[in-house]
């Protein structure tokens, strides 16, 4: 088999959002251990594909008087919607979410840092694509290097970029639980808004939230 034909087969299993590649069993644990038993009122979930985990999103939904938790779910496939253009329009609308996740077949990193304009305390959960799984490019590397600072960046590369990008906004992303799943991380952060004289003073922590 040819490598473009390679190619061709894992396109066509991931648009039909195959378990090989969307790995919802793990996803759906990860999930379930992060969040416990607790309640929210605003979900944002980026390339949400089929749904599989909008259902497991569901059930953190803030159902007691009053407000309604809500999801808003979004996969270009299914809802027309462009999650790399979408995230910009809740900026502008000022918008605030417990949760995000993003989940793409590729990289997340367009997102940054201006996906933590969106949350100010609560959890991002986001897909990695393990660069060393995928067919290098010299465009992919310089993409990598300029977001990561590693043309084939490792987690430990992605971990510490994410935290910065945090700081960016005054945000303190911490990593909570990784996945390592075959050709992608599946990582959780907790996210928490803090001040600047925090920054100045060392209380913000390192990638695990121990204080400088």
């Amino acid at each position: 088999m040819t490598k473009s034909e390679r190619i061709k087969i894992k396109r066509q299993l991931q648009n039909s959002y195959h378990e090989k590649y969307t790995h919802p069993k793990e996803k759906t644990e990860q999930i379930k251990s992060v969040l416990e038993d607790r309640k929210y009122f605003k979900i944002l979930e980026l390339f949400a594909g089929e749904g599989n985990l909008s259902k497991v999103y569901e059930e953190y939904l803030y159902t007691g008087y009053g407000n309604k938790g809500k999801l808003y779910s979004y996969d270009i496939k299914t809802t027309k919607e462009d999650s790399f253009l979408l995230f910009h329009k809740f900026i502008y609308q000022q918008e605030k979410f417990d949760i995000i996740d993003i989940d793409p077949f590729g990289y997340p990193s367009k997102f940054f840092p201006d996906i933590f304009m969106l949350i100010d305390n609560g959890f991002l959960f986001l897909t990695f694509c393990k660069p060393n799984k995928v067919y290098s490019s010299s465009h992919l590397g310089l993409h990598l290097k300029c977001y990561f600072g590693n043309e084939c960046p490792r987690l430990d590369n992605v971990l510490t970029s994410v935290k910065k990008y945090s700081n960016f906004h005054w945000k303190d992303a911490n990593v909570m639980h990784v996945l390592d799943l075959p050709g992608v991380w599946r990582i959780a952060f907790s996210v928490t808004k803090v001040k600047a004289v925090e920054f100045s003073w060392g209380k913000v922590g390192d990638l695990n939230g121990n204080s400088k």
